[in-house]
């Protein structure tokens, strides 16, 4: 039949050159019938395969086939120059603010809200993919993805593409080598149910410890785009869902910074081809004219984010974070007893989120409750290869092999809507609603605290103190016995004026603070000393607890490892007409 269409194509092209105006064409079809077409008329004629059948590239020219493709954007190949895994940084290009609109916000405080539009640019890309929560479905040693799926992370897998024998390996060293042999294994037309049988296998040898590799990076980010830059993870990709995954409220707090640890372990790699490419054959249509990748190699390990949602200023917070992962790391750290005080605050007085991949149902249930000393403990313990996690993985090129570098966008533009407090005087109110005796655990039925003395408070513009609560008679507090409430009337008063023309509200609010003097004893011990350590409470503080309706909370020694912590009711009211400050 071929021979026929060549023939036919011959002759036709022979009349046509001989004098196309005194022929025409007759074409016979079964549906139309005789179809007749002046010569001169016909412009081209090509014979191409029907409807369904798609021309399909071998493996003979496979190689120089692929190499003929562009390079999908978003994907490069890796230069040699030092890449480092997973922090594609973007460079802040500058933001753009909208108009203000003014207005009150949920609690009343007077300003205006503005859009906030950032652009983002990317100064490198990175030759590692970190995995958050992904497809599962194309995590396996030679799976082949269409190029152009990869900056925007969907990873779209070529399933009717064939590949020839795929060999991969783990390495981890076997106890017995008898097992040696298994730590290999050959695939051809490799599929995610053979990868699972391997890994199956694996599961149930026992492996020497390897060496494994922290890593750890701390980013502050405003949104889920954000994310995914600055932590290397597809940019578009659904995958990455911040606020379901990590716990991440963009709406709630001012800052929102994020600390990664990585435990890279073990590592499953793909041998490069022996002749040819991975590729043996793959329908022409589904390559999208791009060149397809290939992973060749998955990392394990666990993956640790201790999430932070705060109001304390960006630096403390980082600092906070800083000091908990070397806390975690068991890494020496001195630290002056104020300082580490402060870090604890700023962590007690935010919401802290840890979520871990990798590991056992226990340690993970250990964790989510953002327990430290259970971090720590989870990092130093060994667990089986089963339970670790896929931490990243590297692409490769099918035409040659070269590891492909992944940019994901050249720009990108975050956009938010945000309130910003705007007032002229701000009036404090505090009042104490709660007293509670907490001997810790293990407290002796009975135990109990007689509280004498008073209460003071000052401020940071006058230092003039004023009694917020007095012990007076009050019966004793038994340890572990729950809140006893006051209805009481006494109310400490503050007034702070803010000068918009000499001052930042927002400096305004972290550099002025209430400060307690506790002039307290605890009658029930022989040692009566009198507590006196103050304790300073920013503006900005005491207006987040106002806004989530939260207590202040004084926790105050009475000696042998108890205390009572104090509960203070904050009120607040901003306001732009101006008044004298008491």
């Amino acid at each position: 039949m071929k021979s026929k269409i060549l023939l036919a194509t011959a002759l036709f092209g022979c009349v046509l050159g001989a004098g196309a105006q005194n022929y025409t064409m007759k074409v016979q079809t079964k549906d139309k019938g005789l179809q007749i077409i002046k010569a001169s008329d016909i412009e081209k004629v090509t014979f191409e395969p029907a409807n369904g059948d798609v021309e399909t590239i071998g493996a003979k020219r496979m190689a120089t086939y692929l190499k003929r493709l562009p390079i999908a954007k978003g994907l490069a190949r890796d230069n040699g120059s030092a890449l480092i895994s997973g922090r594609g940084e973007p460079v802040n290009l500058g933001t753009e603010t909208s108009n203000k609109v003014p207005g009150e916000d949920i609690n009343g405080f007077p300003g205006y809200r503005i859009t906030k539009t950032t652009k983002y640019k990317l100064t490198t890309g990175y030759n590692e993919i970190a995995l958050f929560n992904p497809t599962a479905d194309i995590l396996y040693p030679g799976c082949v993805l269409k190029g152009n799926t990869i900056a925007n992370g969907t990873y779209a897998a070529i399933t009717d593409a064939q590949t020839g024998p795929v060999t991969f390996s783990i390495s981890l060293a076997p106890e017995n080598m008898q097992d040696a042999s298994r730590c290999t294994r050959t695939y051809p037309n490799i599929r995610m149910s053979d990868y699972q049988k391997a890994m199956a296998d694996w599961a149930n040898i026992s492996f020497h410890d390897c060496a494994n590799i922290l890593i750890e990076d701390i980013h502050k980010v405003d949104n889920e785009k954000e994310f995914a830059f600055k932590f290397g993870f597809g940019v578009k990709s659904p995958i990455v869902d911040v606020a379901g995954n990590l716990g991440l409220n963009f709406n709630k707090r001012k800052h929102h910074l994020i600390a990664r640890i990585i435990q890279k372990g073990p590592s499953v790699t793909v041998d490069f081809p022996r002749s040819g490419t991975l590729l043996e054959s793959v329908p022409k249509d589904l390559l999208d004219d791009y060149q397809p990748v290939y992973v060749s190699s998955i990392n394990y390990g666990r993956m640790l984010f201790i999430c932070l949602d705060t109001d304390a200023k960006e630096t403390d917070a980082k600092q906070a974070l800083e000091f908990a992962i070397k806390k975690i790391k068991n890494s020496g750290v001195t630290v002056d007893v104020n300082e580490e005080m402060k870090y604890k605050n700023v962590m007690s007085c935010s919401d802290m989120k840890i979520t871990i991949l990798g590991g056992s149902k226990q340690f993970q249930s250990l964790v989510a409750n953002a327990d430290l000393e259970a971090v720590k403990t989870f990092l130093s313990t060994d667990i089986p290869f089963n339970q670790l996690y896929p931490v990243s993985m590297q692409l490769r090129f099918v035409s040659d092999n070269a590891v492909a570098c992944v940019q994901p966008a050249d720009q990108i533009t975050c956009s938010e809507t945000v309130f910003v407090k705007d007032f002229k005087r701000l009036v404090v109110r505090l009042r104490v609603t709660d007293i509670e005796a907490d001997g810790g655990k293990g407290a002796p039925i009975n135990s109990h605290a007689i509280v004498r003395g008073t209460l003071g408070i000052k401020d940071s513009k006058s230092g003039k103190e004023q009694t917020l609560w007095n012990a007076g008679k009050d019966s004793p507090l038994y340890y572990g016995q729950g809140k006893r409430s006051f209805n009481l009337q006494e109310v400490a008063k503050f007034t702070f004026l803010h000068n918009a023309e000499e001052e930042d509200l927002q400096d305004m609010l972290e550099d002025n603070y209430i400060e307690f003097v506790p002039h307290l004893t605890n009658e029930k011990i022989a040692f009566r000393g009198v507590y006196e350590h103050q304790i300073k409470v920013p503006l900005d503080e005491v207006v987040r607890r106002f806004e989530n309706d939260e207590p202040l909370v004084l926790q105050l020694s009475t000696g042998n490892e108890k205390w009572i912590n104090i509960y203070i009711k904050p009120e607040l009211r901003g306001t732009n007409k101006l008044g004298k400050q008491k």
